[in-house]
């Protein structure tokens, strides 16, 4: 941010010119947590199951078939993702919440794995629940670890947050 209160970010992604707009074009609270979200953005690149390392791959095809990726369910799928993946000391996962353009300016959570030193962003609800599609400009807002996850999910029960029921709904749905 520099002095005059305008925030500067390198234009050409879509989604850090969408929050760069709207942070322009509002005042207050959401002038405020827009404006966050641009400070914090951090443009990834998202690459397919099959361009993984082998051993992270195949780790990744077990955990998907695990989760079984909806359309539309994009933060249960990455949670759900990041709880099952089996960590170790050469391979961990983070749940990620940020944007992805597809067609238009989407929030979007996607997860991250990280290999021996390398970072491997990877969008399972994109690649096995809407195998067609064509996701691009994704940037990352916020990472979170497994403890992160759990303690996030803790502090929603106690305030009674839409959290509560993200699980629940889901059973439900996948009964009728």
């Amino acid at each position: 941010m520099n002095g005059s209160n305008e925030i500067v970010k390198t234009p050409g992604n879509q989604c850090i010119q969408y929050l760069t707009q709207v942070t322009q074009m509002t005042s207050g609270t959401a002038k405020e947590n827009f404006g966050r979200q641009l400070r914090q953005a951090k443009e990834v690149s998202v690459i397919r199951t099959s361009d993984l390392p082998e051993k992270v791959r195949d780790v990744v095809l077990r955990v998907a078939e695990i989760v079984h990726p909806y359309l539309r369910q994009c933060y249960r799928n990455a949670q759900l993702f990041a709880n099952a993946f089996p960590e170790n000391e050469e391979m961990q996962v983070r749940y990620v919440e940020g944007y992805f353009f597809y067609a238009l300016p989407i929030e979007h959570a996607f997860n991250v794995v990280a290999y021996r030193g390398k970072e491997y962003y990877i969008d399972i609800t994109t690649e096995f629940a809407n195998p067609g599609a064509e996701a691009t400009d994704y940037i990352s807002v916020h990472e979170f670890s497994k403890q992160e996850i759990f303690e996030r999910m803790l502090n929603a029960q106690e305030h009674r947050c839409f959290y509560l029921d993200v699980f629940r709904e889901d059973a439900e749905n996948n009964k009728r």
